[in-house]
């Protein structure tokens, strides 16, 4: 998305989307399945807990402001 704002680089929160656009193969799927308990075993012994605050009900009109309505 190319989305690059003052102090980009030491931002420390990101989520990265990903869409399926194709089903795997067998040994794509076998490679993907093995990476990713992988990684999932690895995220769960450094940060085990993620603590979240109360959910919110946003509006935007684009991806640079959300303005909160409500706490859910």
């Amino acid at each position: 998305m190319e989305i690059r704002t003052a102090g980009h680089d030491r931002y420390r929160f990101h989520i990265t989307l990903a869409y399926l656009i194709r089903n795997l193969d067998d040994v794509e799927q076998r490679e993907f399945r093995a990476t990713y308990s992988a990684v999932h075993a690895e995220l769960a012994r450094r940060c085990p807990i993620i603590e979240l605050g109360q959910p919110e009900y946003c509006s935007l009109e684009d991806m640079f402001h959300f303005k909160r309505l409500l706490f859910i």
